[in-house]
């Protein structure tokens, strides 16, 4: 059994990714276990960047670029369980039914239908879709990015997390029961703001100042339209929203890295 204190970084372990944490967990946890393991995500994060680059490294250095980022790429999927992918479905399904729903239709209708759309495990068409979009930018973007893959990596999978645990910790939950309910009944918001304020120093010196300011504001205006996008048609979020969230910031972060390179 692990340490009381290990408990909520192995959580955020079981919880992001598939590595085989869940066996070493205690039988018991308590609601504030649950959410403090919010504020590991971005650790999580780096956990996952220095496996997928100490894999990779391994790797001949002759393999061609693309060959390389579509490795990456697989790498991720495999150790998140594709976990957000699958979120990421299930919101592009909701967001488009939101979308096609009758205005007539009172709002704690509509808040249904779209709930019940996130527990369809069917995949629709516009959900196809956005999968192949997501995974293809991801493979074309690191591409282009192998000289810099370590720095590419560390700042894709910390940045989309910490947007993720902020995401939590301002957002009510959607639905009156679930994982996440349990979740987001005790986060400690001053937590959550000192690791907010220690990624934002880590990479204030680790990223060149412009790149800094570029990456942050854009990430807290996606961040921002994201939650109103959701809080509008479900007054919150459900779990998806979180995978979502993360797999669409892990392209904005990938392109304007590519973008600054280019400058």
């Amino acid at each position: 059994m692990l340490k009381n204190n290990l408990t909520p970084f192995c959580m955020a372990l079981s919880l992001m990714t598939s590595l085989p944490v869940t066996k070493y967990l205690p039988s018991h946890w308590s609601e504030k276990d649950q959410s403090l393991s919010v504020m590991y995500y971005p650790l999580v994060g780096l956990l996952l960047a220095c496996i997928i680059y100490g894999i990779y490294a391994l790797l001949p250095n002759s393999v061609a670029p693309l060959v390389g980022a579509t490795i990456v790429v697989v790498l991720s999927v495999l150790l998140t369980g594709a976990i957000h992918l699958d979120g990421l479905a299930d919101a592009a399904d909701a967001a488009y039914a939101a979308h096609s729903l009758p205005k007539s239709d009172v709002n704690k209708q509509r808040k249904e239908k779209i709930l019940s759309i996130f527990k369809d495990p069917r995949a629709g068409p516009m959900a196809v879709v956005v999968l192949i979009v997501v995974v293809l930018s991801k493979v074309i973007l690191l591409s282009q990015l192998m000289d810099s893959l370590l720095l590419s990596l560390v700042t894709m999978l910390i940045l989309s997390r910490l947007l993720a645990s902020c995401y939590i910790a301002t957002t009510p939950y959607a639905r009156a029961s679930g994982l996440a309910l349990d979740l987001v009944k005790c986060i400690p918001k001053m937590t959550v703001l000192l690791m907010l304020l220690a990624v934002s120093f880590f990479f204030f010196v680790l990223l060149p100042f412009g790149w800094f300011l570029l990456l942050f504001t854009t990430l807290f205006l996606w961040l921002l339209f994201w939650r109103s996008f959701w809080l509008k048609r479900i007054d919150g979020f459900v779990g998806d929203c979180v995978g979502a969230l993360i797999e669409t910031s892990e392209v904005f972060i990938l392109l304007l890295i590519y973008l600054l390179q280019l400058s």
